[in-house]
């Protein structure tokens, strides 16, 4: 049976301890006996001799050993443990030079997995945060960086300029998922915060998600509100085409039919024929919202801002509510914009009509800014203020769902259309107080 290295190495530890035990009783012999100097002399060498080759034998071992330990402790795996010949030590070296490669090939297939696992976390679509001891921030991965990046993030606070809302929800329990809104740019996106609790040697630590979710809900909410515009229209134009026919048959049979002078047949024809006008006034309506119900198709392209805002200036001025009011436009040089050009221009359009009409309608002459401000990457916030009297904080969640006006004779279809180009672009719209008074939207594109 083949020895291993162990064996080797008691056997030839007891075959030089008991070596030296014999050395040493023929010592002691010599001693006993009269007349055997030289004896003596060669005795006592002769155990110095085995001392000395015990000692080195053990102390071979020992520094082996030794060095194995201090290249795992200091990741050295480049170390080699020859030994010589002899007493198992050959063995012994093979084995740790054996240990020695497979821990490096070890910690090597760590190192790589460690590494694959960390550039899965940096290349996560999704912002990720580690927050420890209660408020400390650490921005993981690159997408939290580019949604993060502009602000000097190392505790919740430093996150206050995204509004309280999202900070409260960053602080929430350990664990969970919350729908919440961060401001960016002034204006509130949606976002999911989902929070997870690990321990890290009993250091309590969350990692956090921020899913942004706008583009996704403001989609969602874009096909329900066309869904219905077109149960509606559909419904509502099957009802009212039969009775629009017959209400004007009946004001043109009568418009032709002499009534001799009867007043009560009089007032027949008027009410009919009024109920024609208003059917056929209320077919025109209907038939303005199927509109509604198709999604504009963007064309995205990159486009130069200042002549884009010139040719909108122009056409404002030759629209009747354009033509007297004072136009201001904000356009950095050489600013561009990745988007729909033609979308973009109906949406300024329409805002700034709505701005002038709400100017005019306060009896103050119209004083309108176009301002256009490149932010992120491929991203440019689009900003049309007025001074007329603005928007109620309790109406400015209403005023961009479909058929709400506050004009009498608005139909609510100006601001669903700029609510939907925002959507079809990924964006999003909000309104505030203009700086000066009056109302400011601001789309981020």
């Amino acid at each position: 049976m083949k020895r291993g290295p162990i064996h080797r190495f008691e056997f030839g530890l007891a075959l030089r301890l008991t070596g030296m035990a014999l050395l040493i009783l023929a010592s002691g012999w010599t001693w006993s006996q009269p007349g055997l100097v030289a004896a003596r002399i060669v005795a006592g060498i002769l155990v110095i001799v085995a001392a000395a080759d015990l000692w080195h034998y053990l102390d071979r071992t020992n520094r082996a050993v030794a060095r194995f330990i201090e290249a795992v402790r200091f990741d050295d795996f480049s170390q080699r443990f020859t030994l010589g010949k002899g007493g198992g030590f050959e063995a012994l070296g093979r084995a740790l030079d054996n240990a020695v490669i497979e821990l490096g090939r070890r910690r090597s297939l760590a190192a790589d997995e460690a590494r694959f696992l960390a550039a899965v976390v940096d290349d996560a679509p999704v912002p990720l945060l580690m927050i420890q001891g209660g408020d400390h921030v650490t921005l993981l991965n690159k997408a939290a960086r580019r949604q993060f990046g502009t602000i000097d993030v190392t505790r919740l606070p430093d996150f206050a300029r995204l509004g309280p809302e999202f900070v409260a929800a960053l602080g929430m329990a350990p664990a969970g998922r919350r729908l919440t809104r961060l401001l960016k740019d002034g204006i509130a996106q949606r976002v999911i915060i989902e929070s997870a609790r690990i321990d890290r040697l009993g250091e309590d630590i969350r990692i956090v998600s921020v899913m942004p979710v706008q583009k996704v809900l403001g989609s969602a909410e874009m096909a329900a509100q066309s869904d219905l515009v077109r149960v509606l229209t559909h419904e509502i134009m099957n009802s009212l085409t039969p009775v629009t026919s017959l209400a004007r048959t009946a004001a043109d049979l009568l418009a032709a039919a002499d009534l001799g002078g009867r007043e009560d047949l009089a007032d027949v024809k008027a009410a009919i024929d009024t109920v024609a006008r208003r059917a056929e006034g209320m077919h025109r309506f209907v038939e303005s919202y199927r509109a509604f119900a198709r999604p504009p198709e963007v064309r995205r392209q990159r486009f130069a801002a200042a002549p884009w805002a010139d040719e909108i200036a122009r056409l404002f001025a030759a629209d009747p509510t354009g033509a007297l009011a004072d136009l201001q436009r904000l356009i950095p040089p050489n600013a561009a914009i990745d988007g729909d050009p033609e979308l973009l221009a109906q949406l300024c359009l329409n805002l700034l009509r709505n701005g002038a009409a709400a100017a005019t309608g306060a009896g103050t002459p119209p004083r309108l800014t176009l301002a256009v401000t490149p932010g992120e990457p491929g991203a440019t916030l689009i900003e049309v203020g007025d001074n007329g009297p603005g928007i109620p904080p309790d109406r400015r969640n209403d005023i961009f769902l479909p058929f709400y006006t506050t004009r009498a004779d608005g139909h609510g279809v100006g601001l669903s259309f700029v609510h939907q180009v925002v959507i079809a672009h990924g964006g999003s719209i909000a309104v505030d107080d203009a700086p000066g008074g009056g109302a400011r939207f601001r789309a981020f594109i």
